[in-house]
């Protein structure tokens, strides 16, 4: 035990990041939902252990302060803002989120590949999935609100799959969008 506890000496804050970014990383990839209260957990508890490590060390090194002010947004980042209140279905506030999150993302997206097209010529994926998107992203939106209102109306199984199925629609194009803009050096919305 006491080997752990040397080996974790000065790594614990790193550590709760890690392990945050593999719960986000797991969430997006879908093994499990995303919930603000565990990012809130890792977020305060890295803000902790970074505390805690500041007062140990009274004169941090230049190189151990570019970490620390790394790593203090980070932990507030996993907090988050916007935590769900009390009271409110997290189901329906994700997917209100979700499908704004979609709305600006596909318009950055779209007006970004519109504005290059001749550049993007030469990959060809990037204008088929605007072209998707295109085509596509209307009904997935207005489907995904026809589904949070119906499941607003009647919390049943039935319409927690068919909502689940529509905002892992927006996800997958959110993503698909996202990918191609940070590629290309652009910070889409968060």
């Amino acid at each position: 035990m006491s080997n752990l506890i040397t080996f974790l000496q000065g790594k614990k804050t790193y550590f709760t990041v890690a392990l945050a970014i593999l719960y986000i990383g797991g969430a997006y990839l879908g093994f499990w939902e995303l919930s603000d209260e565990v990012l809130a957990v890792f977020g305060l508890g890295a803000l902790a252990f970074l505390r805690a490590g500041i007062k140990k060390h009274a004169a941090p090194t230049a190189s151990k302060l570019a970490v620390m002010a790394a790593m203090v947004p980070l932990s507030l980042a996993l907090v988050g803002c916007s935590s769900i209140q009390s009271g409110n279905d997290p189901l329906v506030v994700n997917a209100e989120r979700t499908t704004q999150l979609a709305v600006d993302v596909f318009d950055t997206f779209l007006k970004w590949e519109y504005d290059n097209r001749q550049t993007l010529s030469v990959t060809p994926e990037i204008r088929k999935t605007a072209d998707f998107i295109r085509t596509n992203g209307q009904n997935w939106l207005l489907t995904a609100r026809s589904m949070t209102k119906a499941y607003k109306q009647s919390r049943t199984p039935e319409n927690k799959a068919n909502l689940d199925t529509a905002i892992a629609t927006l996800r997958t194009a959110i993503s698909e969008a996202r990918r191609y803009l940070e590629a290309n050096g652009l910070t889409p919305t968060p």
